[in-house]
């Protein structure tokens, strides 16, 4: 009972922090959350590191999205909770491997070294047994122990998405989704590459959870379908008529 309230408390708190970050309607900020805390209560029930990782998470958009500090110390702090989000759960590599990359690409950063070494600090935090060689053996074992790990029947792509209309709600998941897709469309050549760094990995995450055949856990999909749609909602309040934007409340309500 103590954990599953540790694990409510962290997913408030992610939520207050996206809200920050995503939302600016005050009456929207307080209906997301009563909504996002109804999502997917597997991973609270098992007392999975779901929470803990969603909160990570909105740290580090905090970082790349709100905080109004120099761009670098931003993106070290981001890189650093990011490593401690893979360390946790190695399917997270999507989020620190999009950072990286877009750090790589960057020709405007100038502390590229010291960003990779953050994320690495951040990963030896959370999994600080690695560096002893024969845990580190035991650590690669499990990663490809649950790469081959099979449920007992076939798992199709049909499957991942029955979990998803299950969990967060087919109704609402298809007209956010919708919104979506029309305003990254309509509105393509004012987002930067930096704007869709977080919300790509979380695509990227859930495309690679497609292609599982064996393993199927709804709370695999939590983080990066939360994300997304907070992205989603962001962009609905600020490129889609106002209209379009009550019509997603009452339907979300």
């Amino acid at each position: 009972q103590i954990v599953m309230l540790i694990n409510y408390n962290l997913l408030f708190l992610s939520f207050v922090i996206f809200n920050k970050v995503f939302i600016k309607n005050i009456y929207f900020k307080a209906l997301i959350i009563f909504l996002m805390l109804t999502f997917e209560i597997s991973s609270i029930i098992s007392l999975k590191t779901t929470s803990l990782e969603i909160f990570l998470l909105s740290i580090s958009v905090f970082y790349i999205y709100g905080s109004t500090e120099e761009i670098n110390r931003n993106l070290k702090k981001s890189a650093f909770i990011l490593g401690i989000l893979f360390g946790i759960k190695f399917i997270n590599a999507p989020f620190i491997g999009v950072l990286l990359t877009f750090v790589i690409l960057s020709k405007k950063l100038i502390q590229k070294k010291h960003i990779f070494l953050y994320s690495i600090i951040g990963f030896l935090f959370a999994q600080p047994s690695v560096l002893v060689p024969q845990i580190l053996k035991v650590y690669i074992s499990d990663i490809i122990h649950h790469l081959n790990y099979q449920e007992g029947s076939y798992v199709s792509s049909l499957d991942w998405l029955k979990v998803i209309s299950g969990n967060f709600g087919n109704v609402f998941i298809l007209v956010v989704f919708i919104f979506l897709i029309y305003s990254l469309y309509k509105y393509r050549h004012k987002f930067l590459l930096i704007h869709t760094l977080m919300p790509l990995a979380a695509t990227i995450q859930i495309a690679a959870l497609f292609f599982s055949d064996g393993l199927i856990r709804a709370h695999y999909l939590k983080m990066s379908i939360v994300l997304l749609i907070y992205f989603s909602l962001n962009i609905t309040e600020n490129y889609v008529k106002l209209k379009w934007l009550f019509l997603l409340v009452v339907i979300t309500f």
